[in-house]
């Protein structure tokens, strides 16, 4: 089998439930070494769904103001997770805050990184959000 592009890794922006939240633990441990997984799970789960599900994917979706959104690959692999909240900040325009990355790129490269960032950029479009705001976990 060939593949011709070598920016062919597929990620999709998925909002983390339950079972995402377990498979979270094992990327943020690896920047939070301290942090057990009851204590990961006390503190995102009041902002799961209980199921994984594909965000940004249609019009029809609502994405909900606070949750965890992991890249997923077509195999099921998750790449990076993010944890993120749309704050009011004025009349019209809000703020994304980000918590986060972690992420693992095992080939390399740049696009882990790069999806990241566009994910992250149509989220904050699609919350009304016109600035982003980072911090680490």
């Amino acid at each position: 089998m060939r593949c011709d592009d070598a920016n062919r890794l597929v990620l999709t922006p998925t909002l983390l439930g339950r079972d995402g939240l377990l498979r979270a633990f094992t990327l943020v441990t690896v920047d939070r070494s301290a942090l057990t997984l009851a204590a990961w799970i006390a503190e995102t789960e009041t902002a799961a769904p209980r199921h994984d599900r594909r965000i940004l994917g249609s019009d029809t979706d609502s994405i909900p103001p606070r949750g965890l959104v992991g890249l997923i690959a077509p195999t099921g692999c998750l790449f990076a997770v993010f944890a993120y909240a749309a704050e009011p900040a004025a009349p019209r325009t809000g703020v994304l805050a980000i918590r986060g990355p972690s992420w693992s790129a095992p080939l390399g490269g740049r696009l882990v990184p790069e999806r990241i960032e566009e994910t992250m950029t149509q989220m904050a479009a699609a919350l009304g959000c016109s600035e982003i705001r980072r911090t680490g976990w």
